[in-house]
């Protein structure tokens, strides 16, 4: 089944969403479909929530999108790719400047992964929402955050000054207001 559907999804040309949430592919549905990813040029959503895709599956969609420069957003959720699978995808991210929403979250990743994927996001920009489960938040809020002010083209020296406010005055974001080399705050 998934390799016929990998051969469609390859040439398709239209297709932009596909979601094959709950459908137990597997492993080998996933190296499968990864395949057509990779050279697909249509595809902007993937959902394999709950699929069964362990370790060696994830490694494959991470090689795929070291490729793809369509995807934007990716759900992974409830498979158990655990520690291997979350760093195959880290590694990935260093590559994929597409991706914006990558959905983890119930898959046994322990700190193994969660180190990587942190390791990751400081140099990859294009990451906005991150799924790993409220456990993981604070590790990644001020990388996330950076991302969003990155994506509307905030001056990387005017993101990093703000996140400094943020950290050393606890400002709130709507609050910091940033002119020259200082830093202003609004009374709440």
């Amino acid at each position: 089944g998934s390799r016929a559907l990998a051969e469609v999804i390859r040439d398709n040309q239209t297709l932009a969403t596909l979601s094959l949430r709950g459908n137990h592919i597997g492993d080998e549905g996933a190296a499968a479909l990864a395949e057509a990813v990779r050279g697909n040029h249509t595809l902007i959503t993937l959902d394999l929530a709950s699929n069964r895709i362990g370790a060696e599956g994830s490694r494959a969609i991470a090689e795929a999108l070291r490729e793809n420069r369509t995807l934007t957003t990716l759900n992974l959720r409830n498979n158990g790719i655990g520690d291997l699978g979350a760093v195959a995808m880290a590694e990935a991210l260093l590559d994929n400047q597409t991706l914006t929403s990558l959905y983890l979250t119930y898959n046994r990743i322990g700190d193994q992964g969660t180190a990587a994927l942190a390791d990751a996001l400081l140099k990859n920009y294009s990451i906005t929402s991150l799924g790993l489960g409220e456990r993981h938040y604070e590790k990644f809020r001020h990388t996330l955050e950076r991302n969003k002010l990155w994506a509307t083209g905030e001056h990387p020296k005017q993101l990093e000054r703000r996140a400094l406010a943020r950290v050393l005055y606890q400002v709130p974001e709507e609050l910091a207001r940033l002119s020259g080399n200082y830093v202003y705050t609004t009374p709440h």
